[in-house]
């Protein structure tokens, strides 16, 4: 009735409003972006030397992250998720296996993101010469893991490589007791959480060690314990899956492309991953 008594004009008004609230209301919509890296215009014109030709660097970051990023955006929309970043994406999915989907998306996106921002911006002979582990890494390698050196822990993780013959992340991680271990996570598992730690391959035989460890694996899950791997943090992130080497290495390179990528990660940064006391 009311519009009824408006003038012309004053109707038209009205509905152009309309029309444009409408419009806003649309443009809100959360939409998930690749994230900006340091210094991605460098390594999009060269792509990163020593590691990555222009196109294995465009496949392993730029398709692989617009890919991720445009379905979980697409997984998303008008969801309780649409407004969450990937990491509380994770944490959420995670409980309910209706949103494997949404959580195989925004678990790979975190990944792939973690994994890039620990590379060297630059990477010059003068640049790599001083990026060294710091001492506080050093000893805490010494004192809280397994590990004998530095060098050593590269040579478990190659082992690591060749034992995994699958998709999948290998992770550096501290534990709540400040220990350092490392991990193979098939496919799209998480850090973060050990029920989406997916540490055992289904797919094959399973020793009887990893068959002890994934029945206590069901027994705190069913039981709703507390879990050491939801109080972590990641340290260093080694991606395994295809796209990451294929292109610039081919079938059997994961161990020269492990070779190349250890001397371009940024060791003040993975310094800067780990607990400090104050």
């Amino acid at each position: 009735m009311l519009i009824q008594r408006l003038s012309p004009f004053k109707r038209l008004l009205l509905s152009f409003k309309t029309s444009t609230s409408r419009i806003f209301a649309i443009q809100s919509r959360n939409i998930h972006l690749v994230p900006d890296l340091p210094n991605r215009n460098q390594w999009f014109k060269n792509g990163i030397p020593k590691l990555y030709s222009k196109r294995g660097f465009e496949i392993a970051w730029k398709d692989y992250q617009t890919f991720l990023t445009m379905n979980l955006s697409m997984l998303t929309a008008q969801t309780h998720y649409e407004f969450k970043t990937p990491l509380k994406i994770i944490l959420t999915a995670s409980k309910d296996s209706l949103d494997s989907e949404i959580f195989h998306y925004a678990s790979q996106a975190f990944n792939n993101h973690f994994f890039f921002t620990q590379l060297l911006q630059d990477s010059n002979e003068t640049t790599r010469s001083k990026n060294l582990p710091s001492r506080f890494f050093l000893k805490k390698l010494k004192e809280n893991s397994n590990f004998n050196s530095i060098e050593d822990l590269k040579s478990q993780i190659i082992q690591i490589a060749k034992n995994n013959l699958g998709n999948g992340w290998i992770y550096l991680i501290e534990d709540k007791n400040k220990s350092l271990n490392l991990y193979f996570l098939n496919n799209d598992g998480t850090p973060f959480l050990k029920k989406r730690f997916q540490n055992f391959n289904l797919s094959g035989p399973i020793n009887i060690h990893q068959f002890q460890d994934y029945e206590n694996l069901k027994i705190s899950n069913t039981e709703n314990h507390s879990s050491d791997f939801d109080h972590v943090l990641p340290v260093l992130s080694i991606s395994l899956w295809d796209y990451s080497y294929l292109y610039d290495y081919g079938l059997n390179g994961r161990e020269d492309y492990i070779n190349s990528l250890w001397n371009l990660i940024d060791w003040s940064l993975i310094d800067s991953r780990l607990f400090k006391p104050l």
